[in-house]
């Protein structure tokens, strides 16, 4: 049987009695290990005792101040399951033999500051002051049932667990699903161990309103997630900086965020995430309304889900990735998929390797309000592609200067396919490398300025000399828009689309014909235009060695249609050839006094020869398509012989060759009419 008030020790009376005067009962001086390990009377109060005085039944007034109990040996299990305690509990180092339970319990205020126990259960309570769990506190947990519950809490102040150790070999060390917290949460320092896939700490739902730091945290959990935070909500802002490290091995993420909402900043400045299972943080769907600070962050993960994750995450402020270092050797390193950042987004000497068809670095959809800066940042994906921004929209300048990217992949090293860039896509010194195809790709990609990097590019004349070191057939740019070209000019750009780029398109050209024609250089444009009809023959898609010959011919006497004044030339010289024809059989001898031409028989003297007129016409009359009858008619070719016959023939070569030009030379002036009615 417990002992009766009437049965107290003398250590339990002078509790009571203090608690009339708002006393501290300093017990000892004894450390918690020390008290563990004694049963000495001077230093025990039972734990029944405790509860009897904050339920008010000693009889005696109850000071505001409550019970203050420092180093004492707490015996028994102290139970305040619904009790509404009109005082609070201050048990400041003490050592507690059991379990302390405040199940729905209401207090004004509690710290157990630097004491130690098993389990404290502190579901469903209500505390009207502060919470102190900080100091060297420690609570050794077993099972799913954790080392320090606050399940449904809710603090109207503070919640300090600075420096506090909380530890449970099979299950979490901390949980507090659905907490509420109305002041700040500070944890800096705090050493939680926990093991299973429910979490070393468990947040999720938690709402505080104040501020949640836990700078220099050390959360470990070997067989799940470090840190579980689904859909918490925290009002005044989110700190794991200043040498926070959080150990997971769980599939699904060692600090997890999705759903979160932080209203202010959430800071990972230096912190370290590890998790050989999963990604290190999962932040999908997260909101962010001020910034995300990661500069010099560090974290490595493992699989397809990638290191860091915020697909679908809205931050209103900046996202800051400087000098982060995020590895995966079996997945992407960063996956930003539909990632909204109302700012800017620093990625500055980002560090980011993958190992995966999916990308090292992915931005797909994502949306920039701000620039987006990727200068000096080294991208390696030996799998796949280093960079990955498929329909990327940058409402400011994409910096990449010195950009170090390399990537394995048909579909390029960096891809920015439909990407928006409303300023500068500047990509100067870059260093790009992928051994399995392009090194850049920017089809249907849109850019005002554009800065590509010098590995690309072939300084002029570089070509002629076969100095050029730019790597052949290594850029997609079919689609691209720009306004303007920088540090190269349209030689060199030229050179870039007929010998670097993957296959032949023909909008490179007509992106580049566009730029020169705007700044009034026309007659430049048709040159760049007619080299993308030399480049369709040579990698097009003209199908059948007739359809090539006709294009070669088109080339040939029309400049492809940029100079039709070449098919007029041609068909004077065809004219005169034929003229020359005709001339030529009228002093070829079939026999005596006979020619290959001869008057035809409704003449006065068929014998007689010719008249150069006459010769010249005959030419010209069976050499030109749809001629009408004219002089030609009165002296014809000798088609009994075979000389005749020859000459006949020649003119039908002569007269399809012409049907040809006169096609090539119409299709010629037709589309430039075409062109020059064409709006833009």
């Amino acid at each position: 049987m417990s002992k009766g008030l009437s049965e107290v020790s003398s250590r339990e009376r002078a509790l009571a009695d203090a608690l009339t005067s708002g006393c501290v009962v300093e017990c000892s001086t004894l450390s918690t290990e020390q008290l563990g390990m004694t049963d000495n009377p001077r230093y025990t109060i039972r734990a029944e005792f405790l509860r009897e005085l904050v339920l008010g039944r000693t009889g005696e007034r109850l000071d505001p101040l409550g019970v203050r109990v420092h180093g004492a040996r707490i015996t028994g299990t102290l139970d305040l399951t619904h009790v509404p305690a009109a005082v609070g509990m201050e048990l400041r180092g003490c050592f507690f033999e059991r379990a302390v339970l405040l199940v729905s319990a209401r207090l004004p205020w509690l710290t157990l500051a630097g004491s130690h126990l098993g389990t404290l259960d502190c579901d469903g309570l209500r505390v009207d002051g502060d919470v102190l769990l900080g100091e060297g506190f420690t609570a050794t947990g077993q099972g799913d049932y954790g080392a320090v519950r606050l399940l449904g809490a809710h603090v109207a102040g503070q919640l300090n667990v600075n420096g506090a150790r909380l530890t449970n070999e099979t299950g979490p060390a901390l949980i507090g699903d659905g907490l509420h917290i109305e002041g700040d949460v500070f944890g800096g320092g705090l050493i939680a161990t926990g093991h299973g896939e429910l979490g070393a700490v468990r947040l999720p739902g938690a709402h505080i309103i104040g501020q949640l730091n836990l700078n220099g945290a050390e959360l470990a959990n070997h067989a799940g997630p470090a840190l579980i935070g689904d859909g918490l909500h925290v009002e005044g802002g989110l700190v794991l900086a200043e040498g926070f490290t959080a150990t997971g091995h769980y599939e699904r993420g060692a600090v997890r965020l999705p759903g979160a909402h932080i209203s202010g900043q959430l800071n990972l400045d230096g912190a370290a995430l590890i998790n050989p299972a999963g990604p290190a943080l999962i932040g999908d769907h997260l909101g962010v309304t001020g910034g995300v600070f990661l500069d010099g962050f560090t974290a490595s993960g493992h699989g397809d889900d990638g290191v860091v994750r915020l697909p679908d995450a809205h931050i209103t402020g900046q996202l800051n990735l400087d000098r982060a270092e995020l590895t995966n050797p079996a997945g992407p390193a960063l996956i930003g998929d539909h990632l909204r950042v109302d700012s800017d987004m620093f990625a500055e000497g980002l560090t980011a390797t993958g190992h995966s068809p999916d990308g090292a670095v992915r931005l797909a959809d994502a949306h920039i309000s701000g620039q987006l800066n990727l200068s000096h940042a080294k991208l390696t994906n030996q799998a796949g592609r280093a960079l990955i921004g498929e329909h990327l929209r940058v409402d400011s300048d994409m910096f990449a200067e010195g950009l170090t990217a390399t990537g394995h992949s048909p579909d390029g090293a960096v891809r920015l396919a439909d990407a928006h860039i409303s300023g500068q896509l500047n990509l100067s010194h870059a260093d790009l490398t992928n051994p399995a195809g392009p090194v850049l790709d920017l089809e249907d990609a849109t850019a005002k300025h554009l800065f590509l990097p010098a590995q690309v590019i072939c300084p002029h004349g570089a070509a002629e000399r076969r100095g050029c070191t730019a790597p052949a057939r290594q850029l997609a740019l079919s689609g691209l828009a720009y306004t303007s070209l920088h540090a190269v000019d349209w030689q060199e750009w030229l050179h870039l689309i007929i010998h670097h780029t993957r296959d032949y398109r023909p909008q490179p050209y007509q992106q580049l014909a566009t730029a020169l024609s705007a700044s009034g250089r026309d007659s430049t444009a048709r040159q760049v235009l007619i080299a993308q009809q030399q480049d369709r023959y040579h990698r097009g898609d003209l199908d059948g060695l007739l359809i090539k010959y006709l294009h070669w011919l088109w080339g040939r006497f029309t400049g492809y249609g940029y100079r039709p004044s070449r098919a007029l030339l041609v068909l004077v010289v065809v004219l005169l050839i034929a003229a020359g024809l005709g001339v030529a059989a009228g002093h070829t001898p079939v026999g005596p006094g006979h020619y290959v031409t001869a008057h035809t028989s409704d003449t006065r003297d068929p014998s007689a020869p010719c008249s150069l007129i006459e010769q010249i016409g005959v030419g010209i009359d069976h050499s030109v398509p749809l001629a009408p009858a004219g002089i030609g008619n009165r002296c014809a070719f000798e088609t009994s012989s075979p000389l005749g016959q020859a000459f006949l023939a020649s003119t039908w070569i002569l007269q399809a060759l012409l049907w040809t030009l006169a096609a090539l030379a119409l299709a010629g002036y037709l589309e430039v009419i075409r062109r020059a009615g064409a709006p833009g």
